[in-house]
């Protein structure tokens, strides 16, 4: 029996919003999908916090304090990303507990989507660290992402790697619980995927704090960055998939009112929390007895207001906007490139360094991030997404 999807409009969300998806077809198996201009927008902030707290590593020897405070948005943008990962990918998982698309089908389509992107720059960190910087590189792990599955990875070699390999874990495990949930719920199947979501975001809570009381390692590499205490961040926003598809009128609710405002309280929270942490640059150190148990629950929180936010932001009107959605295509480039090019900076510019000198190197590393992400996106990471439709194709019958 074909499953019954529930048809959602733009007013659901709120007046003149644009809808969260495109149809199944246009949105898995066109070239061009069409685009959400919230979803773009969310994108491209992620990406912006994430280079402002990389970035302020060029002023670091002038503004010392400010490292501390962009801290704080790299940790929210990668949680923006995963977040929103989940709830793309979140789409093609619901196809799996309906039985409209295999397992092998949504490996392909994850798999083709963002490993040739990491491998180039897996390829490029080689090249850029044993024939630029002059240092030791990566090691053997990085290829089949177990460098931070179970252990902290306190290299700089290929640093950003620490949130892809979080990414290719969540699309390799989820699957397989949502398979096994749809022979419990046979002739339910859409709990499945809820139920395995659910699962996941209680283990992977439990064993945060249950590894904070013995860890001596630091908050940021024992709890942050660990692949098995962080799938739960993606499953967040697998469940604003599932009440888009199942649960419209609770989506819509979400989106508006006190939910929303909830979202930014919570966001504003952490932030609170956040920054505490690395003011005293306790998030760099093993947990306090006190950050032993709120350490874990910050990524719990983080998740849960960048959803609420995600959801918030669909009842938002707003029109598409060609620069946004350029800087949303190029993102995943963006966010690969953009290290290996500071890094390249920082090794090289070894005087003093002014405010205007910084200012301009932030804008000139700026700049140079999105001219070689755009390249890199039209020549080398679209042509490979495009072979999706060939050979992955969804069937949307």
């Amino acid at each position: 029996m074909e499953p019954t999807r529930q048809k959602t409009s733009a007013d659901e969300y709120g007046r003149g919003a644009t809808p969260v998806t495109a149809p199944l077809s246009t949105s898995l198996n066109t070239p061009e999908a069409a685009r959400s201009p919230s979803l773009d927008a969310f994108r491209v902030v992620a990406i912006t916090c994430v280079m402002l707290a990389h970035g302020s590593l060029l002023g670091i020897d002038s503004f010392p304090g400010l490292r501390y405070v962009t801290i704080i948005f790299g940790v929210i943008g990668v949680e923006l990303f995963f977040v929103l990962s989940g709830f793309l990918i979140g789409r093609q998982l619901l196809n799996v507990g309906e039985g409209t698309q295999s397992i092998p089908n949504f490996w392909a389509r994850r798999w083709l989507r963002t490993l040739p992107n990491y491998y180039l720059f897996l390829i490029v960190n080689w090249a850029l660290y044993v024939y630029g910087l002059k240092r030791p590189a990566g090691e053997f792990s990085l290829l089949v992402f177990s460098h931070n599955l179970v252990t902290p990875f306190n290299t700089a070699f290929f640093a950003e790697s620490w949130s892809l390999a979080v990414e290719e874990w969540f699309y390799l495990i989820a699957p397989l619980p949502v398979f096994l949930l749809t022979l419990v719920f046979s002739k339910s199947q859409k709990f499945a995927v809820l139920g395995a979501m659910i699962a996941i975001i209680i283990t992977c809570t439990f064993a945060r704090l249950g590894v904070a009381q013995i860890i001596n390692s630091s908050i940021d590499s024992a709890l942050r960055k660990i692949v098995v205490l962080r799938l739960d961040a993606l499953a967040f926003g697998v469940l604003l998939a599932w009440l888009q598809r199942y649960r419209a009128p609770t989506l819509a609710a979400l989106a508006r009112g006190w939910w929303r405002v909830l979202g930014i309280v919570l966001l504003l929270a952490a932030i609170a929390y956040l920054a505490t942490l690395t003011e005293a640059l306790a998030f760099f150190a093993a947990p306090t007895d006190r950050d032993r148990w709120l350490a874990p629950l910050l990524f719990t929180l983080l998740p849960i207001s960048c959803a609420l936010l995600l959801a918030g932001a669909q009842a938002v009107p707003m029109q598409g906007h060609v620069w946004i959605s350029l800087q949303s295509k190029w993102a995943y480039s963006t966010y690969l490139l953009h290290f290996p090019l500071l890094l390249l900076i920082l090794h090289f510019w070894t005087e003093p360094k002014s405010a205007t000198s910084v200012a301009l190197a932030l804008g000139g590393w700026y700049l140079a991030t999105l001219a070689g992400a755009a390249i890199i996106y039209r020549g080398f990471e679209k042509p490979l997404m495009d072979l999706r439709m060939r050979f992955a194709p969804v069937k949307t019958e």
